[in-house]
């Protein structure tokens, strides 16, 4: 009898897990995204309070599974060992660019509405920078979409090696990046923009005996106080749409 109702037991913890590793999953977007448009909007306590959500989440199912373990029902461990290593592999999916392994365009705004905060707390002013690689097109008609590619990840991996680790950087779709520079006002954030440009333009990549060379046209924009992250974007897009009508391969700042 006593064996049964562990067993039952067990079954049971062991369904309420699965449902509370599924919801996570399925519920990790969703939320993320709402936290996004609410810091878009203004509404930094409301995006607050739905990170803090997620995160309660996360514990009540890391609860669920400590439980088990208690339990000690060895049968079951490589079972949750698979759902963990499931959830990992779908955060991954669902955070990053499956081309360059960087942040995608939702995880990165997500970065950005938590520093938004932040720069609302204690004052510590963030910039943006919007990169987009010029005549990317060119590349794709000249030398096909793999060689793209490449020239993608070799962007990519060139940038990586020029910003600074505090930095965050995500792929927002096709061409385009950005750079988030914590606690770095406008002479910083152009210091490392043109790092990167230098960088962009001396870089060669050598594909199946062609040399592919590639410039970059970035866009900079300092946060300013009760400046929604919308805001921040579109005067970062602002200041890239004259990088790239001056010419193309420069740094361009509004004030």
């Amino acid at each position: 009898m006593r064996r049964r109702y562990a067993l039952t037991s067990v079954i049971a913890l062991g369904s309420v897990a699965v449902v509370a590793s599924v919801f996570y999953v399925l519920s990790f977007q969703a939320v993320g995204e709402l936290a996004v448009a609410a810091g878009s909007a203004g509404d930094t306590a409301i995006a607050a309070a739905i990170l803090r959500l997620r995160r309660g989440v996360l514990a009540v199912t890391a609860a669920i599974y400590v439980v088990l373990a208690g339990v000690g029902v060895a049968a079951f461990v490589p079972l949750f060992r698979q759902i963990l290593d499931q959830q990992e592999r779908l955060f991954d999916l669902a955070r990053t660019d499956p081309l360059t392994g960087s942040y995608n365009r939702r995880s990165f705004e997500e970065v950005l509405t938590r520093e938004m905060m932040r720069f609302r707390r204690t004052g510590r002013v963030p910039t943006l920078l919007l990169l987009d690689i010029d005549h990317f097109k060119s590349i794709n008609d000249q030398h096909g979409h793999q060689a793209g590619d490449a020239a993608i990840i070799h962007f990519v991996s060139t940038t990586l090696g020029t910003v600074r680790t505090s930095d965050t950087f995500g792929r927002l779709g096709g061409e385009e990046f950005a750079v988030l520079l914590p606690e770095t006002e406008r002479d910083g954030a152009m210091s490392v923009a043109e790092k990167v440009r230098t960088a962009i333009e001396n870089a060669t990549l050598n594909r199946d005996g062609k040399e592919i060379r590639m410039t970059v046209s970035i866009g900079i924009a300092v946060a300013e106080q009760d400046m929604a992250v919308t805001d921040l974007v579109a005067k970062a897009d602002e200041a890239l749409y004259l990088a790239k009508s001056a010419g193309r391969n420069q740094s361009r700042y509004i004030e």
